[in-house]
């Protein structure tokens, strides 16, 4: 082989394993972003769980939960849900909030969750951690405060007040909780 024969099957080699390593390397680099992406996005999702576990969250949910998980409270609901109509049982409902005063308390919770759905519906918070960490508490107080949430909703002609707390609460996977975010 000549030497410029040689010279041009270098050149060759060259470029052909130039294109592959930057494209290697490109992959890489993706990989590596969206690795770091996703662990911002948890960190940020345990800040939010650190909020939750702190004053004055953590006391708002103390609270509530410790009326709603009672034994002889929730057997007092199930024995009035099983008697009542859908309008009777919201009625109820309502009413266990405001003789309790859980008003500011689930004001705090409705806020606290509006914050979390906006961290999670703008990619700053990790969806599938939401789900897990969140899920169940959300189902709780839209279960219970549901009613009262919907009266404040028509009391500060708000149809947004809630909503945030409704999508974690229904939402049982990441692909829902994206879903609900989609459509605003």
């Amino acid at each position: 082989m000549k030497a410029e024969d040689v010279k041009a099957w270098s050149e060759l080699v060259s470029a052909w394993v130039t294109t592959v390593a930057l494209i290697v390397g490109g992959c890489f680099g993706l990989v590596e972003y969206a690795h770091k992406n996703r662990s911002e996005e948890i960190k940020a999702t345990l800040d939010f769980l650190d909020r939750y576990d702190k004053p004055p969250y953590l006391g708002a949910r103390q609270r509530v939960f410790e009326l709603w998980h009672a034994s002889d409270y929730m057997d007092g609901i199930r024995v009035e849900a099983a008697r009542m109509k859908d309008d009777e049982l919201a009625a109820l409902l309502l009413k266990n909030v405001t003789d309790h005063k859980f008003e500011v308390d689930i004001d705090r919770l409705v806020e606290f969750y509006d914050a979390l759905y906006a961290c999670t519906c703008g990619r700053a918070c990790e969806a599938d951690a939401v789900i897990r960490l969140f899920h169940r508490q959300a189902s709780d107080i839209n279960a219970n405060a549901f009613p009262y949430i919907l009266e404040q909703r028509r009391k500060f002609n708000d149809p947004r007040i809630g909503v945030a707390l409704h999508a974690i609460a229904l939402a049982k996977s990441e692909k829902e909780l994206a879903a609900r975010c989609d459509k605003g």
